[in-house]
């Protein structure tokens, strides 16, 4: 376990996977190695949004994780099965936690990677 592990901090990913040639990810397929399905994020430039309380917030996107949708269990984690629920639900309007603020632009880079429309987004203060 990483040090960072044993801390209880987050770790970045290394992206050791991020760019297997199709011969290699067939390979570990079919010899069974467990997997999960991964959002590339863009490793360069920002990504930006409007939030209703906080304003305009950019975050550089080699500060953001290739998160995980897919765990390796076959079950969507949580933010993954957010946004396509709320995009089959047709939510016009999203109101979140201040909590969930970090990862509105992970939200909004899978609404995008979908081709989705991206709803406004308000996130409550805490008091």
């Amino acid at each position: 376990m990483s040090s960072k592990k044993a801390n209880g901090e987050m770790s970045h990913y290394d992206g050791h996977c991020r760019d297997l040639p199709q011969e290699e990810i067939s390979a570990k397929l079919a010899a069974g190695v467990p997997y999960v399905i991964r959002q590339k994020i863009p490793a360069e430039g920002v990504t930006g949004f409007d939030d209703v309380v906080y304003g305009h917030i950019e975050v550089n996107n080699s500060e953001l994780d290739d998160q995980i949708l897919i765990k390796t269990d076959g079950m969507p984690t949580y933010n993954f099965a957010n946004v396509v629920d709320d995009h089959l639900m047709g939510i016009t309007h999203v109101i979140r936690g201040s909590e969930y603020l970090s990862s509105t632009p992970k939200y909004n880079l899978l609404y995008q990677a979908f081709g989705w429309e991206v709803p406004p987004t308000s996130t409550a203060r805490r008091s």
